[in-house]
């Protein structure tokens, strides 16, 4: 199954910790595509190690031709699972949910959702639509990594469904305890 992680492009620390071992660790990259919403630095490194990424600039709103750019990309690649990793990107898992219900829609949540809104976007108006789309997008998704049993315990408690959490905790990156 091919998988494509969606990501907007400015995650750091165990986010990029998860993508460079899964680059590290895959023998062959045609079932691991890596699609940004946005061009940094770490999508600079996430291509310097091999993998295939495709850049679809939408930044942090919700863009319907950056939407369509990703269902278009997903069709041609036959990816059969998308896996978000911030809150932008649940977003648009959701509605890549919505307009393919046959999608697969993993959502790996990483930290409190509503900081990750604090630290980047201004409006609380904004925040709040964010968040509740964010958090439509837990809903509907087929299964939820989570990276600890308390961002799994403060899932449940914000009404997601216990059922479809896993708890998969970071791993290390050994490049950087082997240097």
């Amino acid at each position: 199954l091919r998988v494509a992680h969606l990501l907007c492009g400015k995650e750091m620390g165990g986010i990029a910790t998860v993508l460079f071992t899964l680059i590290r660790e895959k023998k062959s990259f045609s079932d691991l595509i890596i699609i940004a919403l946005k061009k940094t630095e770490l999508t600079e490194e996430i291509s310097r190690r091999g993998a295939k990424l495709k850049i679809i600039p939408a930044g942090f709103i919700i863009n319907p031709v950056s939407l369509l750019q990703i269902l278009f990309f997903i069709r041609k690649n036959r990816i059969a699972i998308i896996h978000t990793h911030s809150v932008f990107p649940h977003i648009y898992g959701l509605l890549i949910k919505i307009c393919s219900p046959k999608m697969l829609f993993v959502a790996h949540v990483h930290a409190d959702i509503y900081r990750e809104l604090i630290s980047n976007v201004s409006s609380p108006l904004k925040r709040k639509i964010y968040y509740f789309a964010s958090f439509l997008g837990l809903r509907v998704c087929d299964a939820i990594v989570a990276i600890s049993g308390a961002v799994r315990t403060d899932l449940i408690k914000k009404g997601t469904s216990p059922q479809k959490i896993r708890v998969v905790y970071n791993g290390i990156d050994v490049e950087k305890i082997e240097k």
